[in-house]
């Protein structure tokens, strides 16, 4: 990761997805979640997909996904990244990894408890994605456990996500020490829509930060 590696999600169109690659991140994600404001259905997905080519790392959002659906849904889009936001199982996370699939597993810690933070650690995934404490699967704005993954991020790659704007992205950065990061709610305009500005703004202060 040159820097650190830096993910905008939540990406819906082809006009929003140029807006975002002018500012360079590494990886772009696309939500496959029924029911997220944020999702695309798989014909978008294959536009968004071919555009990434070259490009950036194009990453699958997915919530308790089947495993057949996964397997599909790569299938059709030669995925760099499966992230999983749901209950899915460690044998499920190992089977995806042993057949080439990198998986990105968001966990979402609501303390720093060594026990439970060991159990985290131990799940088979290439990645741990921190987002905030709570039910919903990401795009929250609210601030992940930064003690949680401050710990985690000593001995693994963490992505540090939730709650994360061009304001506070570098501090955040500074005090987790991640491999990475990733934003959705905190580039978006009040259309609900990524703003190029904030996009911008927010690598460039991530990538200085991320070094």
């Amino acid at each position: 990761m040159r820097g650190g590696w830096i993910k905008i999600c939540g990406v819906r169109d082809l006009g929003e997805l140029e807006a975002c690659l002018e500012a360079a991140p590494d990886a772009v994600g696309l939500n496959l979640v029924p029911g997220s404001r944020r999702r695309v259905d798989l014909e978008t997905a294959r536009e968004l997909r071919a555009a990434l080519r070259g490009r950036a790392e194009a990453v699958g959002v997915f919530v308790d996904a089947g495993a057949e659906q996964l397997r599909e849904v790569q299938r059709a889009l030669e995925l760099d990244w499966l992230q999983l936001h749901g209950s899915e199982s460690e044998e499920l996370i190992e089977a995806l990894e042993a057949e080439g699939h990198r998986v990105l597993r968001a966990c979402r810690p609501g303390s720093a408890d060594a026990r439970a933070l060991e159990a985290l650690a131990r799940l088979p995934a290439r990645r741990l994605l921190i987002d905030a404490p709570g039910p919903e699967a990401g795009g929250t704005g609210r601030p992940a456990h930064r003690e949680a993954a401050r710990r985690l991020a000593r001995e693994w790659p963490v992505i540090l996500a939730g709650g994360l704007r061009p304001e506070n992205v570098a501090e955040a950065i500074r005090a987790v020490r991640p491999a990475g990061v990733d934003v959705a709610s905190g580039v978006e305009g009040e259309d609900g829509r990524k703003d190029p500005r904030k996009v911008r703004a927010f690598v460039e202060r991530a990538r200085e930060a991320l070094g």
